[in-house]
């Protein structure tokens, strides 16, 4: 059994002295190519994922949407009843972002709660009415574009 173990060790040490970065040949230069060719590859995918990155950007999202300090705006405009304000606040957010899906919604309630309050509670339920059929189709399209 002695016997074996001295056997591998030494063709271990054969195999390693054969491995050796210093030694020339035949296996050095394998290993130089190969080393070569995963560096080459390790930059390629990073710079393909990179590329990738900037002409694919990430989905809508409305976290990150410019208008959002305009929606939060008319937001904190409703709950203070100045529906005029957050009307003007609104409409402004929807024409800075047209995709954000918050806006439709708040302005509908916003123009329901100052017509209710300037004209009267028949009025309202007219406003809202309109309101909700014009703003269907606008949830449709986002709900087609962003599922």
């Amino acid at each position: 059994m002695d016997e074996r173990v001295r056997r591998k060790s030494a063709n271990i040490k054969k195999v390693e002295k054969g491995r050796s970065k210093s030694a020339p040949g035949r296996n050095w230069k394998v290993h130089v190519e190969r080393n070569i060719r995963e560096r080459m590859n390790k930059r390629t995918s990073i710079a393909v994922g990179l590329l990738l990155s900037i002409l694919y950007p990430s989905q809508y999202s409305w976290e990150r949407s410019p208008a959002e300090s305009l929606v939060h705006q008319g937001v904190d405009a409703l709950y203070n009843y100045q529906f005029t304000n957050a009307i003007s606040l609104l409409d402004s957010a929807g024409k800075i972002d047209s995709h954000h899906p918050l806006v439709p919604f708040v302005l509908i309630a916003a123009k329901w709660l100052n017509t209710q309050t300037t004209e009267g509670y028949a009025a309202s339920y007219v406003v809202i009415m309109e309101e909700t059929s014009a703003t269907i189709p606008i949830y449709e399209a986002l709900l087609e574009g962003y599922p």
